[in-house]
């Protein structure tokens, strides 16, 4: 699938995908979602990208756990 500046595609980062060099002055953007259980613990010490851009959202129920309370996202308000 070819893209142009500007547009966008959403899908798993297990399918093999790859691009040419980004010669515009417009950046790539990637933006990665996996649902887990809250017992799942995230492992941000062994993280090698940018720490600060990984942040956790509690979507349904209750987290009685609380393992990634340090990087929970404060959902947007409408």
């Amino acid at each position: 699938m070819e893209m142009s500046p500007g547009q966008a595609v959403f899908f798993n980062e297990a399918i093999f995908h790859g691009s040419e060099s980004n010669r515009s002055h417009i950046p790539r953007v990637a933006f990665s979602v996996r649902y887990t259980t809250p017992e799942v613990k995230f492992k941000i010490g062994e993280w090698e990208g940018d720490k600060e851009r990984i942040k956790t959202f509690l979507v349904h129920g209750n987290d009685g756990f609380h393992y990634n309370d340090a990087i929970r996202g404060t959902p947007p308000r409408a």
